[in-house]
């Protein structure tokens, strides 16, 4: 891959999405644009970025970008996480919120591909029937287009299944379709996908009791992450919490959450 053209697929990702590619990241581009030049008929990235150079198509500027999307996450990722959410911070949410009658509102930020909200529905359906008579609503956002319709779909390999879900739990809450997983459709009507930039307009969301923004942060300049903090507080309820990634703290300047865990989750809570 040519200097210029990863500088400028450098800037271009920062500026659009805040994500920060540095030197060292120049391979994982190039191997990612290799994929989406391969997909075109293309043999190399040159040939793919002087097409984009050329005529700047609004579609293959979105399979680019979506191409450098990182993707890593799967099934129950940090089990720990998890049994905080379901023995202390969500027991702790419902003691403060008071009487309403809204569900617990909970959104998972850069969901890639569905597992995170999904896993959190499997847990909800299969571990926490006192939370089931107020009832659980799951936003699931991500800048990809393509990850969000494989979210929506629900449909997973059998190694991204077999290799973290327990047996059980597959048996309870996946089906076997075409040679792969398919999510029980009641985890569908648990979660909504979005396709979202978390740089850009939020204003299709609620406020939530619980933002899950794990291990997201770290692929963000500082100046992008000074953004979503400031953004965060306006969209999570007086009582929310914010959970980021086992040891992640808020590298930019913060002055709306506190750190009420730790280490079994980042969990931070509004500041009065």
């Amino acid at each position: 891959m040519r200097m210029p053209d990863f500088q400028f697929i450098c800037e271009w990702m920062l500026e659009e999405t805040g994500i920060l590619f540095r030197d060292e990241d120049r391979g994982f581009v190039e191997s990612r644009l290799y994929d989406v030049a391969a997909e075109r008929g293309m043999f190399t990235v040159d040939e793919l970025m002087d097409e984009y150079r050329g005529n700047k198509s609004p579609k293959l500027e979105r399979e680019i970008m979506d191409s450098l999307v990182n993707d890593e996450t799967h099934f129950f990722r940090n089990f720990v996480a998890f049994k905080h959410l379901r023995h202390i911070a969500i027991p702790k949410i419902l003691e403060t919120r008071g009487e309403t009658d809204e569900p617990l509102r909970l959104w998972c930020a850069g969901a890639s591909s569905g597992q995170e909200p999904y896993s959190i529905s499997i847990m909800y359906h299969e571990a926490m029937p006192a939370l089931k008579k107020i009832g659980l609503e799951i936003w699931a956002t991500d800048i990809s287009q393509t990850l969000v319709n494989r979210g929506i779909a629900g449909r997973y390999s059998t190694q991204e299944v077999s290799r973290h879900v327990p047996d059980k739990i597959i048996r309870n809450h996946f089906r076997r379709k075409k040679g792969a997983w398919q999510i029980d459709p009641l985890h569908q009507e648990t979660v909504k996908f979005l396709r979202l930039n978390l740089l850009g307009d939020w204003s299709d969301l609620p406020k939530f009791d619980i933002i899950l923004l794990r291990n997201i942060l770290l692929y963000f300049s500082p100046q992008a992450q000074q953004k979503i903090v400031e953004k965060l507080h306006e969209h999570l309820l007086p009582h929310g919490r914010v959970m980021l990634g086992t040891g992640e703290s808020f590298e930019c300047k913060d002055d709306y959450f506190a750190l009420v865990s730790e280490p079994d989750a980042a969990l931070y809570l509004l500041m009065n």
